[in-house]
């Protein structure tokens, strides 16, 4: 294909440009805010890698409630991946 385009220059780059957007582009604000943030004075000086979680501490905490446990009241209810291993002697 470089080669044809090479022989015939009135061509160019003939390579299907992406019209498709991403779906998970930001928007024009989103960039903006990102921009800003990672340009002040409290995080200029960092690589994202440094950023992001240090922002992720600042965040609240969630509560999270504690798993129902599990219970069975009659044989054969409840299965757990060590009821069901073979012990061989």
């Amino acid at each position: 294909t470089l080669q044809r385009w090479q022989v015939d220059q009135s061509l160019g780059d003939q390579r299907p440009c992406r019209t498709q957007t991403p779906t998970n582009k930001l928007s024009v604000r989103e960039r903006k805010h990102v921009l800003t943030v990672a340009n002040s004075d409290e995080f200029g000086s960092l690589p994202p890698s440094q950023i992001v979680p240090i922002l992720a501490d600042k965040r609240p905490a969630q509560r999270r409630h504690k798993p129902r446990a599990l219970g069975g009241t009659a044989f054969n209810q409840l299965f757990s991946w060590n009821t069901l291993t073979c012990r061989r002697r």
